[in-house]
């Protein structure tokens, strides 16, 4: 993927979430901006590299809520790419990536909400990185105790695209399962 391709893509998302704000301006809902704490963890490669490839991720997500219906946040991750070529051949890559995402809440209910959330995100690391990579992704979350509560949990599962920014490396695709806290209510003075 191009530079000119992710800057297409992350402005559409921005262009999305703007309309989102404008559209929801009128309802009722009392601002709130959030931090999400968790763990993913990245499942076997689907593709058919030669690399087996597997991903754990440490998340700091800092997001606000534009309604009770959208969602969007920063994520902020160190992740850890597990790469096994061959049967002693392995390899430990470690980098930090931020994103830009969105959450659309299509369950809200007292006590739980399901949400649909796509993100995308590149590695911080500059020229000397070894495992460069551009992500974006889709996943279902799971909220526990969501509504008048200050900390809830959340499970959640997606699937991931990595494109690789090294030359003939592979790129990934690959499942993930995450989990986490939420703090909420957070004001800004």
């Amino acid at each position: 993927m191009r530079i000119t391709s992710k800057i297409w893509l992350i402005a559409v998302m921005v262009a999305m979430l703007t309309n989102c704000n404008l559209a929801f301006a009128q309802e009722q809902f009392p601002s709130k901006y959030y931090v999400e704490l968790g763990s993913g963890i990245g499942l076997a490669s689907l593709n058919d590299s030669k690399t087996n490839f597997a991903t754990r991720d440490l998340i700091a997500s800092f997001g606000y809520d534009l309604s009770s219906k959208f969602t969007v946040r920063i994520p902020l991750a160190l992740s850890v790419g597990l790469f096994e070529n061959g049967k002693n051949n392995t390899s430990y890559q470690t980098n930090g990536t931020i994103g830009l995402g969105a959450g659309y809440n299509f369950i809200v209910r007292d006590d739980y909400r399901w949400q649909l959330s796509a993100e995308a995100g590149n590695t911080l690391n500059g020229k000397s990185d070894h495992w460069k990579h551009f992500y974006y992704d889709v996943s279902g979350k799971f909220y526990l105790g969501e509504l008048g509560k200050r900390t809830n949990a959340f499970v959640g599962i997606g699937i991931r695209q990595y494109i690789s920014g090294i030359k003939d490396s592979p790129n990934y695709l690959v499942p993930y399962l995450t989990f986490g806290f939420r703090l909420n209510h957070l004001k800004r003075k």
